[in-house]
């Protein structure tokens, strides 16, 4: 059993580095990416919904094929590095 409390140790360069016992726990790889919550002073790491996380739990909303469309073109450019157009 992985204890509740564990040190991790922070790097020069800000990288963050967990304990093995830590990793394996939770079938963490080399490149998974967490996501990072501040509260207060505390620093929460957490995996990202898996799509078929996601996909078992429902729609939570439902939107338009146009809103999706939009979205979906948002995301493009995000990630390709380009500003949102402005509305």
């Amino acid at each position: 059993m992985v204890p509740t409390t564990l040190e991790v140790l922070v790097g020069r360069k800000g990288e963050i580095y967990t304990p093995k016992v830590l990793r394996d726990s939770l079938g963490l790889e080399p490149g998974d990416r967490l996501l990072a919550e501040v509260r207060g002073d505390q620093l929460i790491l957490r995996r990202p919904p898996r799509v078929q996380e996601v996909l078992r739990r429902g729609a939570k909303a439902e939107i338009t094929l146009e809103e999706d469309l939009a979205l979906r073109e948002e995301i493009s450019r995000r990630l390709e590095g380009e500003a949102p157009p402005r509305h």
